[in-house]
């Protein structure tokens, strides 16, 4: 196979993973580890920003800036702690753990069927993916939202099926460039290049 076909390969096989991986890529752990997980994670980073402070503290000190010049205080507190800049009291537990996320951002576009869908991008452009999924089976999703989305979902490929149906019958906009006549309703690119 060619480098192009495998390109090609590699993407239509991320437009068609789980949109629970994209979007929520804790979804599979139990929330005691996702918790965990997440307090490991904020640990660690408090230990960078210690670690960071101190090196630009030691460039300082050995670059002769300030003549009483001293370490900060929080430093040696950090050093106690296990080099956390702050200590981490724990993770709050959140009482809801479906349909919490009050703004939802989705897109418009095709799916890996090249079907109009609303929902969330798959994968990443620069790697080819461009397609869409549906947020039907994402927890954090609220059922508005849900709804919204499949709303207006359905009104597109309406709009398709109707497009599709007029070339069938030999209707103006048959085989149009615009791709209303071949089943999928084409939809509008905005390139950002230009404004």
């Amino acid at each position: 196979r060619t480098r192009e076909q495998l390109l090609v390969a590699a993407a239509d096989l991320g437009a068609r993973r789980d949109v629970r991986d994209a979007v929520c890529p804790l979804w599979q752990v139990p929330y005691a580890k996702q918790l965990s997980t997440k307090r490991e994670k904020v640990e660690e980073a408090l230990r960078q920003l210690t670690r960071d402070v101190a090196k630009n503290c030691k460039r300082a000190k050995k670059g002769g800036n300030g003549g009483t010049w001293r370490w900060p205080t929080w430093i040696a507190e950090a050093n106690r702690r296990g080099k956390t800049a702050a200590p981490v009291e724990g993770i709050v537990r959140s009482p809801v753990l479906e349909g919490y996320r009050n703004k939802s951002e989705f897109s418009v576009g095709p799916d890996a069927d090249g079907l109009a869908t609303v929902g969330f991008n798959v994968g990443l452009f620069k790697q080819g993916v461009t397609a869409i999924a549906s947020p039907e089976e994402c927890r954090h999703i609220s059922p508005a939202a849900k709804t919204l989305a499949a709303a207006l979902q359905a009104h597109l490929r309406a709009e398709a099926a109707a497009a599709a149906a007029g070339a069938v019958a030999g209707t103006e906009g048959a085989g149009s460039e615009d791709g209303a006549g071949d089943g999928n309703l084409s939809l509008p690119v905005w390139d950002k290049r230009r404004g």
